[in-house]
């Protein structure tokens, strides 16, 4: 875990573990500042648990997924941005590299996608069932497009626009993302789009309502990108995106909070006026006294 998190600690280089046969005890992974596909929250996100009973049919979500098929699975993992891999098992594979090679091995998967990266398209899918089986699809390329539930206004009118004979690789690669700055309630993230078109940068974190998100400072709309992640339509060109993790609940109780303490405030004022007038009337009939 130690060579793990030092190869991770890289704010550029972010990635996730995934540790398979409950190699790991609960939270283990915390205490070494490790991140894991799996999640740590006693409570999971109802789209993240079966989004991991895609990756891992037989897992309720909330363990250490146990067996997982080195196809359609590990394609989900990648999606994650899952860069490491621990297991008992040895396993061949070309796009896996073995980095430790003990009672535990840790492999390498030299396919798992960026924690932020850009794809030129998106493909509308509403349906639940059919979104899964998109993705479990083996024609889904999550590094070409994203699976949205529906398309923005902005996006549909730039891809109607698009010249159909444009190379959506060539645009993919002209296109990138670099995360400048990492915390659980902000992710700040320097994109360039490429010339003569749009995309969509995927942030490989778990979308969920209270998300906000602005593009060189101006409020934009989060998109719930491949069911569980969160994405946002940019132009083409550079740009600094921010997303705010500031759900309503928590401004409502900021302003309820706030409220409160100006009215408690106010009312030791007004107590403290009385106190002092009421002194003052007392000190002034004492002193109009005569004395016989």
């Amino acid at each position: 875990l130690k060579l793990l998190s030092s190869r991770l600690q890289n704010i550029r280089e972010k990635g996730r573990i995934a540790a398979f046969e409950y190699i790991l005890p609960p939270s283990t992974n915390i205490a070494y500042g490790l991140e894991t596909s799996e999640g740590y929250d006693a409570m999971f996100p109802k789209r993240y648990d079966e989004f991991m009973n895609l990756v891992d049919p037989y897992s309720s979500g909330w363990e250490n997924v146990k067996e997982v098929d080195y196809t359609a699975n590990r394609k989900l993992l990648c999606l994650l941005n899952t860069k490491y891999i621990l297991t008992y098992k040895k396993i061949d594979a070309p796009d896996l590299r073995l980095i430790f090679n003990g009672a535990i091995k840790i492999y390498e998967d030299l396919k798992a996608l960026p924690r932020a990266f850009i794809v030129p398209e998106a493909r509308v899918i509403k349906e639940k069932k059919a979104i899964f089986r998109e993705l479990c699809s083996d024609k889904f390329k999550p590094e070409e497009y994203v699976i949205l539930e529906e398309m923005p206004d902005m996006a549909r009118a730039k891809r109607d626009s698009r010249d159909s004979a444009q190379s959506m690789v060539s645009e993919q690669k002209s296109s990138s993302a670099m995360i400048t700055g990492y915390t659980p309630e902000n992710v700040s993230i320097k994109a360039a789009v490429a010339p003569h078109s749009g995309g969509f940068l995927v942030l490989s974190d778990t979308y969920y309502p209270g998300w906000q998100v602005f593009v060189d400072g101006k409020r934009s709309r989060v998109l719930c990108a491949d069911y569980v992640l969160r994405a946002v339509y940019l132009t083409q060109g550079e740009h600094v995106v921010e997303f705010n993790y500031s759900p309503f609940s928590f401004r409502l109780g900021s302003a309820i909070s706030i409220g409160c303490l100006i009215i408690l405030v106010s009312i030791i004022g007004v107590g403290c006026k009385k106190g002092a007038n009421r002194r003052l009337c007392v000190s002034t009939t004492h002193g109009n006294q005569t004395e016989w």
